[in-house]
């Protein structure tokens, strides 16, 4: 007999149940600002990577451990436009 602890761990990988929206809208924007701001750690110059998003970056890069960097940054920026936080 199976303590019921087991039947609530979600089976499989836990990319298979969270994706990058989930990661965006927990990790929205605004928030990240704060924390570059509060941290000191803004951009000096403009660049095509904001910190924000290398931010979102690092957090993908540890869930999609298995997928390539490229790929990666793929289903991102796939997110981050779909998101209307990523320009052309």
């Amino acid at each position: 007999m199976s303590s019921g602890v087991e039947s609530l761990r979600p089976q499989g990988r836990l990319t298979d149940h969270i994706g990058l929206g989930v990661v965006s809208a927990r990790f929205n924007r605004d928030l990240l600002e704060e924390v570059l701001n509060r941290s000191g750690r803004r951009e000096k110059r403009i660049r095509r990577l904001p910190a924000h998003v290398m931010i979102r970056y690092v957090i993908a890069m540890g869930l999609f451990c298995v997928e390539s960097s490229h790929e990666v940054m793929r289903r991102l920026v796939g997110n981050l436009r779909r998101l209307g936080s990523w320009g052309r």
